[in-house]
């Protein structure tokens, strides 16, 4: 399947993240809930939106702080893809692509657990050139009394301590991330063993801060 390239598509800026990050930092939200009301943007609009990981990584350069949210080291592209053809509360997919697979240790005041980028292997176009990247999937659902993200693909979740231990150890100790959901102001995490993050989108800690 192609990526990015032969195919119409709104590509954000440095500037337009950094709009983006202010907006969410104004309005005291987390990344997870602002990505939402972008995907219902993408969904509006039936036009399929991305943003480079260069340009990310320079515009929380400015200054950001994000919180909890899916991981942004070695990011190639983000991606934003309306469907009309899903359910109405769908708002869109969001494909990333990350240069390499690897271990993303959150700082354990925000989340106790490591995520592992690995994603199937994939083929995008970049410059005129066919690089090679892994691919990370989710489905964002958004009813107004709840938000999904849902159908993940290519992350999985690694416990500290003795359960990520045996996680390391024993290829039987399963480490699936199926999915997040955010409800009433709390983050549910449906993993192996679930978890429940309460106040999570009233806790400043987990929203975008500034340095």
């Amino acid at each position: 399947m192609p990526y990015l390239e032969d195919s119409l598509a709104i590509q954000l800026s440095q500037h337009d993240m950094e709009v983006l990050l202010t907006a969410t930092l104004d309005d005291s939200l987390t990344l997870l809930r602002a990505t939402v009301l972008f995907a219902g943007w993408v969904k509006i609009r039936g036009i399929p939106v991305f943003v480079k990981g260069k340009a990310v990584k320079e515009a929380v350069q400015k200054g950001y702080v994000l919180g909890l949210t899916f991981p942004l080291d070695h990011l190639a592209y983000i991606c934003f893809v309306p469907n009309p053809s899903m359910a109405e509360d769908f708002q869109a997919h969001i494909r990333l692509i990350y240069t390499q697979q690897y271990t993303y240790p959150f700082d354990k005041d925000i989340f106790n657990a490591n995520v592992l980028i690995q994603g199937r292997e994939v083929t995008y176009g970049e410059n005129n050139n066919r690089q090679t990247g892994y691919l990370v999937t989710t489905d964002v659902y958004d009813n107004h009394k709840r938000v999904l993200y849902t159908n993940i693909q290519g992350i999985l979740g690694q416990k500290r301590g003795v359960l990520g231990f045996l996680q390391k150890v024993f290829f039987f100790v399963p480490k699936t991330l199926n999915g997040l959901e955010l409800t009433q102001g709390d983050l549910i995490i449906d993993a192996f063993i679930n978890q429940t993050i309460e106040n999570f989108e009233h806790e400043p800690r987990y929203r975008v801060t500034r340095r």
